[in-house]
């Protein structure tokens, strides 16, 4: 919600953005003199290593075509000399980043077409074979 004050705080004041949010949301929210507090707090001991590897982590999503999960994203900063846990990368992807890699793969699916041209048969495509298909009327399906 901090970013969400910085964001309109231009246009309203802070006092009045906390007030209407603290009104309207369920437990109540931050007072514009906790929101002050936050904003002048120096960057915590977390914080400031994670602002690199963020960037790293983007350089090596990049890299890598976009393709790579955590586990993938893990394995190439290990690669490129960053000493960092899994979870950390993570955390990192999911939260602050937002990357994310290829979805897992779905079965292939073979479509069977007679001689005719009819598309009668689907199976699950299990050996990856290609079908010759003959002069005769009759679908082949293996």
């Amino acid at each position: 919600m901090i970013a969400f004050i910085d964001e309109y705080r231009k246009r309203f004041l802070v006092e009045f953005i906390c007030r209407v949010l603290g009104e309207h949301m369920i437990g109540g929210f931050i007072t514009s003199g906790g929101y002050r507090l936050t904003k002048s707090r120096p960057a915590s001991a977390r914080s400031i290593p994670d602002r690199m590897l963020i960037d790293e982590l983007r350089k090596i999503h990049a890299r890598n075509y976009g393709v790579y999960g955590v586990g993938g994203m893990w394995h190439a900063a290990r690669r490129a000399g960053w000493n960092i846990a899994r979870d950390q990368v993570a955390r990192l992807m999911t939260g602050r980043v937002g990357l994310s890699g290829v979805a897992g793969r779905t079965a292939l699916t073979t479509v069977m077409i007679s001689a005719r041209g009819d598309a009668n048969f689907v199976t699950n495509d299990l050996v990856n074979e290609t079908m010759l298909i003959s002069n005769s009327s009759r679908p082949i399906a293996s």
